[in-house]
C-alpha cells in the first residue's frame, strides 16, 4: 500500500478537488490551492536546483521570467481591472496566479517521474479518475449556469470541453488496449462537441488527425487491420451522433449556423480594435514592450482570446519574441523526443492543442493540471535517460 501514499498522488489528488472547487467557486478551493502552490513552488525550485534543462524547460523558464517581472509591476501599480462584457472585476494577483497555476506544474510533475513516483502505471490508473472528474465538473458546471440562466434554457458554451481536450494525450497511453482507447476516444469526443465550445471542437479534429496518424506509423502498430476497423466505427458512430444532435439540439444548430456565417461570438471586432489600438494608440516604448500586463482589459471589453494579440498589447514586440522562442524550445524538444514513438505521440498532441489555442483562446494561461503532468512526464522519460544529466540528490 505503501507505494499508493506518496507525494506525486497526493499532489494528482489535490489538483482533481482543486478543479472541481474551484471552477464551482467554493470557499474550499483557496486553501487547497495553497497547499497545491506551495508544494509546486518547492518541486519548481528543486527542479532548477538538480536538472539540466531541455530546450523546451529553457523557454518555459524564458517565458515564466517574463510574465514574472511584468506581474510584480503590476502589482504595484494603481490600475482597476475590469471586464466591461461581463460586468466582472479582476484582481491584479490574477494575472500570475493564472500563470503559475497554468504553467508551474510542470517542474512538480518532471521530478516525479524522475523519482519513479509517475510512471505509465501510475497514470493508466489515474486516468479513469480524471475522466470522471471532468465529466461531474461539466454537469455541474452546466447545473450552475441553468440556475443562473434568466430564460428557461439547458444548453449553454460550457469551458469544460477544453479540460477534456486536455485528456486526449492520454489515449496514446491505451495503445495496447484498442478497443478501450476507442470507447475512451468517443466519450471524450461526445463532451467536447457538447461542449459547444468551437475551439474545444477544433483542437479535438486536429487531435483525431494526429492520433490515427500516429496509431498507423508507430513501430507496434501491426495490426493495421484493427486500427482501420477501429476508425471506421468511431467515425461511424461519431457520424450518427452528430445527425440526432443535429436535429434535437436547437444550441447545436445555432452554434454550426454561427460558424457557417462566419460568426465568431465578437472575435473578429475584439481582434481588429486591439490591432489598431497598438498601431495607432500605442508609443514606440509601447510597441516595444507593451503597456503592462492585462492592458487588454484597461483598452477593451475583454482579454484578447488571442496569445500573440494578448502579449503584443501587454508585452509589446519583445514579449512576442519571448513567445516565439517558447514555442521553438516547445518543437525543439518534440523533435528530440522522436526515437521513442509513446512519448513522440504524446507530447506532438499537447503540441497541437495548445499551439492551435494561441490564436483563438487563452493557451499559456489556460493548460490543465493533466496537459502538465503529460509534458513532465514526457520530458522526464524521454530526454532524461542517463545519469550525466542529472545531479542526484535526495528528495
Amino acid at each position: 500500500m505503501k507505494q499508493y501514499f506518496n507525494i506525486c498522488n497526493l499532489y494528482i489528488l489535490l489538483w482533481c478537488i482543486f478543479d472541481y472547487t474551484f471552477a464551482l467557486s467554493m470557499p474550499i478551493s483557496r486553501p487547497l490551492f495553497a497547499l497545491i502552490f506551495a508544494i509546486t513552488v518547492y518541486y519548481t525550485v528543486y527542479t532548477f536546483a538538480n536538472y539540466k534543462f531541455t530546450p523546451f524547460m529553457k523557454g518555459l523558464t524564458l517565458l515564466l521570467l517574463m510574465f514574472t517581472v511584468y506581474g510584480i509591476v503590476l502589482l504595484f501599480t494603481d490600475v482597476q481591472l475590469y471586464i466591461d462584457m461581463v460586468d466582472k472585476s479582476v484582481s491584479k494577483y490574477v494575472y500570475l496566479i493564472t500563470v503559475y497555476k497554468s504553467l508551474l506544474p510542470i517542474f512538480p510533475f518532471f521530478v516525479f517521474a524522475k523519482k519513479g513516483l509517475l510512471n505509465e502505471s501510475v497514470i493508466k490508473k489515474w486516468l479513469p479518475v480524471f475522466i470522471v472528474v471532468t465529466i461531474a465538473l461539466f454537469y455541474s458546471t452546466n447545473n450552475a449556469m441553468i440556475a443562473m440562466s434568466e430564460i428557461e434554457r439547458k444548453e449553454f458554451t460550457n469551458n469544460t470541453g477544453y479540460v477534456f481536450v486536455s485528456l486526449l494525450p492520454y489515449l496514446f497511453f491505451l495503445n495496447n488496449r484498442r478497443f478501450f482507447q476507442y470507447v475512451v476516444l468517443i466519450i471524450l469526443t461526445l463532451f467536447v462537441i457538447l461542449s459547444m465550445k468551437r475551439g474545444a471542437i477544433l483542437c479535438l479534429l486536429l487531435f483525431i488527425v494526429w492520433f490515427i496518424y500516429r496509431s498507423w506509423v508507430m513501430p507496434k502498430s501491426k495490426n493495421k487491420f484493427v486500427i482501420i476497423i477501429n476508425t471506421i466505427l468511431f467515425v461511424g458512430i461519431a457520424y450518427f451522433w452528430l445527425g440526432n444532435l443535429y436535429e434535437d439540439s436547437d444550441f447545436f444548430r445555432y452554434r454550426i449556423e454561427q460558424t457557417i456565417n462566419g460568426e465568431t461570438s465578437g472575435r473578429d471586432g475584439l481582434y481588429n480594435y486591439l490591432w489598431f489600438y497598438y498601431q495607432t494608440n500605442m508609443s514606440e516604448i509601447q510597441q516595444l514592450f507593451g503597456m503592462g500586463a492585462e492592458s487588454t482589459l484597461l483598452i477593451g471589453e475583454n482579454y484578447a482570446h488571442n496569445d500573440w494579440l494578448e502579449i503584443l498589447i501587454n508585452n509589446g514586440i519583445f514579449g512576442v519574441c519571448i513567445y516565439v522562442i517558447y514555442w521553438i524550445c516547445f518543437y525543439k524538444t518534440y523533435r528530440q523526443l522522436s526515437y521513442n514513438g509513446l512519448i513522440y505521440s504524446i507530447f506532438g498532441s499537447v503540441l497541437v492543442i495548445y499551439l492551435a489555442k494561441t490564436f483563438y483562446s487563452m493557451s499559456y494561461g489556460g493548460m490543465t493540471c493533466f496537459a502538465s503532468l503529460c509534458i513532465g512526464y514526457c520530458i522526464a522519460n524521454g530526454l532524461y535517460n542517463t545519469a550525466d544529466n542529472i545531479k542526484l540528490r535526495r528528495l
